[in-house]
């Protein structure tokens, strides 16, 4: 796990570093200086780099960052926006440092003659900046933007807001962003993430005490693949966990076959899946080890009984993915909400669909519930408009987890998984993954790791991040436009490197 911070968290941070831990505000400030020109002096000592700097701390990192490359031979030189006499404290003395070390500043005509610089480094505006970017600094950003030089971030790119990505009116387009100590939510949300370009974190002193007491954000990675239970060698079908799935109707077949393909491929024992029954040769073709109840009206003889059987029969249960919303769905759900007590749950797709028609429905959400909405379907839950839920995913996740007591994966681009208490953003995957049928091998996934006997929200984290890698060794073997959702669960085979 890494954890990933706001603006004002990593303001937190400092102080808490500062005054705290006794590390003073210079200290942090070289070390974040002297990581970045490591970056710089690897990958680019032989060129011209130009240093545009606002008057904050932001603006100092870059001063300093100057100053260490120029005494390491760089032809390193810098350019200031805004007043220096109304600057930080720390930017006037990295700006005496470099005026004792005769270290000039560029003039307005060198700045804006684009045919010198061949890398520039972008030290404007830092994490704490909160307001839209106007006049002298936003025609510097679009000066910066149309170089053709290669273009640095320090920290995050200037104009891209830290705590969610949004843009403040005029943003650099940085070709890399070396970020300090944690990275940072703007950096890895859209629309910030894509002015990011390549995002590197660096370490210079932090202490993560603070991080873990206020409950900071985190982000899965390769590490916590090793936290997935193995299978055990004496186990049998049934300890591998039974996972019952309601998906499929008369026009979508697939969906059933996807989700009940995902769990197996995620290590369930045994999959039953509760479908129309035209849908039976399709799903026996496709998994001839599935189990199977169908149906033609849920209201005939004898089915509410099996249904009961087959809910007490299982040890998670997954419901939603291409259910349809018909009458026939609507008394599944409902005997499946009444029924199940406190079994592990994943609803997903039209599932979220009913549950948004109805307060009973919404009001039967726990905490041993998942539920696994797109922007549009979190957007009917809550009865807004889907701009508002992509503008702060983070925030809509955890209020609506801790109103209704609930696990929810947030799917998007970027997806966020919350319990109401933690927060987690999801790094791996790409744009191959928006194709039809995704959600429905995610949904079937976390059936299958619901078992696993890990908290629900961290469960639900880890399996999305899988769900993500899955989907880069699709894109790696196939390329983007060729990944579909059966490539996805045929990439799980990925994880045999971990058991």
């Amino acid at each position: 796990m890494e954890y990933i911070l706001t603006g004002r968290e990593m303001a937190e941070l400092d102080k808490y570093t500062i005054e705290h831990i006794g590390i003073p505000s210079l200290v942090l400030m070289e070390n974040a200086s002297r990581a970045m020109a490591d970056v710089i002096y690897k990958n680019h000592k032989d060129k011209r780099i130009l240093v545009i700097a606002g008057t904050g701390n932001n603006g100092a990192d870059g001063l300093c960052i100057c100053r260490i490359l120029r005494t390491r031979g760089v032809d390193c030189r810098y350019r200031i926006i805004g007043n220096p006499e109304k600057a930080t404290e720390q930017f006037q003395t990295q700006k005496e440092i470099l005026d004792r070390l005769g270290y000039s500043q560029e003039s307005a005509e060198q700045f804006w003659d684009n045919s010198w610089a061949e890398v520039v480094v972008d030290a404007l505006f830092g994490v704490g900046l909160s307001r839209n970017i106007t006049g002298k600094y936003a025609q510097a950003i679009e000066e910066i933007n149309n170089m053709k030089a290669y273009k640095y971030a320090v920290d995050i790119p200037s104009g891209v807001h830290a705590d969610d990505g949004h843009i403040c009116a005029v943003a650099v387009k940085a070709d890399c962003t070396v970020t300090f100590g944690f990275k940072k939510a703007g950096c890895i949300l859209y629309p910030g993430k894509a002015y990011c370009g390549r995002l590197i974190k660096t370490e210079i002193g932090y202490a993560e005490e603070l991080c873990k007491e206020k409950g900071y954000a985190r982000s899965c990675s390769e590490e916590d693949l090793c936290s997935v239970p193995k299978r055990a060698e004496d186990g049998n079908k049934g300890s591998f966990g039974k996972i019952l799935i309601l998906a499929g109707s008369q026009e979508y077949a697939g969906a059933a076959v996807l989700a009940a393909s995902a769990a197996y491929s995620m290590g369930a024992g045994m999959v039953k899946v509760v479908t129309h029954r035209e849908n039976k040769e399709i799903l026996y073709a496709h998994i001839p080890e599935v189990l199977g109840l169908f149906y033609e009206d849920v209201r005939e003889d004898g089915f509410s009984d099996a249904f009961q059987k087959s809910i007490a029969w299982a040890d998670s249960i997954v419901a939603g993915p291409g259910m349809a919303q018909s009458i026939s769905s609507e008394l599944l759900l409902d005997e499946l909400l009444e029924c199940a007590g406190d079994k592990k749950m994943v609803l997903d797709a039209d599932a979220l669909n009913l549950l948004a028609k109805s307060r009973w429905r919404k009001e039967k959400l726990d905490s041993h519930m998942v539920i696994t909405p797109h922007v549009v379907e979190m957007a009917r839950l809550c009865g807004e408009e889907p701009e508002q839920i992509k503008q702060n995913p983070g925030k809509i996740s955890m209020d609506f987890a801790k109103k209704y007591h609930c696990t929810v994966v947030l799917k998007d681009a970027v997806t966020t998984v919350s319990d109401g208490r933690e927060l987690y953003y999801n790094q791996s995957g790409n744009s191959g993954m928006a194709s039809a049928g995704s959600g429905d091998v995610l949904a079937g996934m976390l059936g299958a790791s619901l078992v696993w006997g890990m908290p629900v929200s961290k469960t639900a984290a880890i399996t999305a991040y899988i769900h993500g890698k899955a989907g880069d060794y699709a894109a790696e073997k196939y390329g983007k436009k060729a990944v579909t959702a059966g490539k996805l669960t045929g990439s799980l085979s990925f994880l045999k490197k971990y058991e």
